[in-house]
């Protein structure tokens, strides 16, 4: 639902749903890839709002996440979506770096 409503440009109440459900799944590790995809749903949301260190923040979360339960998916678009966040603050050193690491996994996701 989340993803829908930031898809219509309403970021805020995409936002909203995304909290709501890391709230939800925070304690349980049965539910940790939702946890994680909210996170990196919730970190290009405050990407597109140019809220970098929040976006950052989160992202990094959602990487964490996806490391421990080895989401190889989550992991490259996590990266991507580091890279680019680092490109829109002109870090480009941290994007490539990013990006360095997600091209490996690139040749085993499917």
């Amino acid at each position: 639902m989340a993803s829908t409503f930031e898809q219509m440009g309403e970021l805020e109440t995409a936002m909203n749903y995304n909290l709501k459900v890391i709230q939800l799944t925070n304690q349980n590790k049965k539910y940790q890839m939702i946890k994680a995809y909210a996170l990196q749903n919730l970190g290009t949301a405050y990407s597109k709002l140019y809220n970098t260190s929040e976006a950052e923040l989160h992202l990094k979360a959602a990487l964490r996440d996806f490391l421990k339960i080895n989401d190889k998916s989550g992991i490259v678009k996590t990266r991507k979506f580091l890279a680019q966040l680092y490109l829109k603050t002109h870090n480009s050193r941290a994007a490539i770096a990013e990006l360095s690491k997600a091209l490996p996994l690139c040749r085993k996701v499917k």
